[in-house]
């Protein structure tokens, strides 16, 4: 049985191989790519259990950009070979390259691969966009417009717990559900509530951008759908900020709250001087907004006693997880303990990929009994024990690196085109906020932070011949 499975496999390969050798082009990576951004949030909704793991879309076209990649360079596309390689790339390189002396502390084969093989495709996902995306200003529109849909799929979540439709329906995992705050937490196509407060931050620095630019966000044919088309850019741009930043609250994500909001006004300070304008302008535009939606929710939570119950139930959360005496705060600490038991003896070396929790799963207790799929809950510190201290070098260096160098491409460029200035301040603050909150959760390979870093690093040059 297992012969013929390997054979069928193999004449799928060798049959898909040469189809790609007949009819695949150059031009095709770039679409690839663009389909691939546009799968940024389909994490899991949808997706296909295999081999202990979640086969997701932006995996499958991250092979299938690979794959034809490789049949290009094979067949020596004269494109593909004159094509200039981003110098970033190395990093990914020497990551693996470095990582592999962890291999030999692998006691769990099956979940070494699981989280070896997602760590090289998120690190494929970046190689791709990062040398083949083009136009990152029409691929982040692309992005937002996705992004609309599914949020409206999350308010759908939220109502529908609401009224008690089942979690079948909703795609709300069981823990995310009124049940646990009175009011469901949405995660749309998320694993996670967090992860998708994490994708909502680019729409959220996008739509303000959009908004004081007074230029088009979402794509025409969404607003004809909509029968916006002719309303002003400033009424359906401060819209989608607020649709957005509504789901983004619903998600009770109490870390991307925080990051967002302290973030703000340093992603103001950047506007402010792409646009040219004066506070008192931005004030003038925003201030009777801003009013109203206070009014209304104040109204609300004074007038309506079930909502302010619900209120104060979340923000005692808060409190409790500020004071470390919250059950997530709990359970990061144990996390934390473990991981500092464990690093004394693999603090240079690393422990193999995905064997945090099978070291951690023989100290610390959980609800699920899935002790082997234990994580940190802190990307870095994460990398640095499964992978190595050197490896987790590199990943802070190519992280800072592709800040770095983005900052200062549009610094250089403020002026030159206010709305690639708009989008390339947006993108950045976006990946900055994402890396805050990657110190409250892991692993390494979450797509949607990679495809991030491949849009920045396609538009800040640094490639060689």
């Amino acid at each position: 049985m297992t012969l013929v499975f390997t054979l069928l496999c193999l004449s799928v390969f060798a049959f898909i191989t040469y189809l790609l050798w007949i009819y695949a082009a150059f031009d095709w990576l770039a679409k690839i790519c663009s389909a691939l951004i546009i799968s940024l949030p389909f994490e899991r909704i949808p997706s296909i259990s295999l081999g202990g793991s979640n086969l997701r879309v932006s995996q499958l076209l991250v092979i299938v950009g690979i794959w034809t990649a490789s049949v290009l360079f094979i067949k020596q596309n004269s494109t593909l070979l004159g094509h200039t390689v981003n110098k970033l790339n190395y990093f990914l390189l020497a990551f693996i390259a470095f990582s592999t002396p962890s291999w030999f502390g692998i006691t769990d084969i099956k979940r070494f691969w699981v989280t070896e093989i997602g760590t090289l495709l998120v690190f494929g996902a970046l190689l791709l966009l990062s040398n083949f995306t083009k136009d990152i200003v029409m691929r982040t529109r692309d992005l937002v417009t996705t992004m609309f849909f599914v949020t409206i799929f999350g308010y759908f979540q939220f109502v529908g717990d609401l009224i008690n439709l089942p979690t079948w329906i909703t795609g709300l995992r069981e823990t995310y559900t009124k049940i646990v705050f009175g009011i469901p937490r949405i995660q749309a196509t998320a694993i996670e509530p967090l992860y998708f407060a994490g994708m909502l931050f680019v729409c959220l620095f996008l739509s303000l951008s959009y908004f004081f630019l007074d230029k088009e966000l979402l794509h025409f044919k969404v607003l004809s759908f909509l029968r916006l088309e002719k309303a002003s850019n400033y009424i359906i741009n401060g819209s989608l900020f607020l649709f957005f930043f509504g789901a983004f609250l619903l998600t009770i994500s109490k870390s991307a709250i925080v990051i967002f909001i302290t973030m703000v006004p340093f992603f103001a300070f950047f506007l402010i001087h792409i646009l040219q304008v004066n506070i008192l302008a931005i004030v003038k535009k925003i201030w009777v907004t801003t009013l109203t939606v206070c009014i209304i929710l104040l109204s609300v939570y004074w007038f309506i006693p079930s909502v302010r119950g619900i209120a104060d139930n979340v923000g005692s959360n808060f409190v409790e997880t500020i004071y470390g005496n919250s059950a997530s705060s709990n359970e990061r600490a144990d996390f934390l303990k473990a991981f500092d038991n464990i690093i004394d003896k693999h603090y240079v070396l690393g422990i193999g990929s995905g064997h945090f929790g099978v070291e951690a799963g023989k100290t610390v207790e959980t609800s699920t009994g899935a002790e082997n799929y234990l994580i940190v809950n802190n990307v870095y510190l994460e990398v640095w024990l499964e992978h190595g201290l050197l490896p987790a070098v590199i990943f802070a260096s190519m992280i800072l690196l592709i800040i770095g160098m983005a900052l200062r491409n549009t610094i250089n460029q403020l002026h030159k085109d206010r709305t690639i200035s708009c989008v390339r301040v947006s993108l950045i603050f976006t990946l900055i906020a994402y890396c805050f909150q990657w110190l409250t959760f892991s692993p390494i390979f979450i797509m949607p932070i990679f495809i991030l870093m491949g849009l920045i690093v396609s538009d800040t040059g640094g490639r060689q011949e």
